[in-house]
């Protein structure tokens, strides 16, 4: 179910106008929120980065509109999910970044400039809870 669900994003994603890009931004953060709550010391992730990346994803979910489009059922992200996670998070925050230069009102330009903001900061996030186990490999 991830695969689809990564693919689904990467769809929102390249869409031309804004709201596609945010609704994916909308759609990681409430996944990423999830994640960064499934992350243990039995995982060998940084627990307090994880406690940090769902805060981050959590102001992100709460400033960005919630999509029109459907449900976004919990996606069961596990840990080893992060680096590609952290990867769409990082993609989203490009997208946006080039989307609020075109952006119909200074409303949505304001809204994906502070979700650049926040992506990066959850993004960074998700790979420092990574960390720790990516080095005891």
């Amino acid at each position: 179910m991830t695969t689809a669900w990564f693919d689904r994003i990467a769809v929102r994603l390249a869409e031309p106008d804004i709201q596609g890009p945010l609704s994916a931004a909308w759609s990681l953060a409430h996944q990423t929120g999830y994640w960064a709550l499934a992350v243990t010391t039995d995982t060998g992730g940084d627990t307090l980065a994880a406690c940090g990346a769902h805060n981050h994803a959590i102001e992100l979910r709460g400033f960005l509109p919630e999509p029109d489009d459907g449900d976004d059922p919990e996606t069961d992200l596990t840990f080893a999910d992060g680096r590609r996670l952290a990867e769409f998070l990082e993609q989203a925050e490009l997208r946006l970044s080039a989307a609020a230069a075109t952006a119909a009102t200074p409303d949505e330009a304001y809204t994906a400039l502070v979700a650049v903001r926040l992506l990066g900061h959850t993004a960074a996030a998700v790979r420092t809870t990574l960390r720790p186990a990516e080095t005891a490999r």
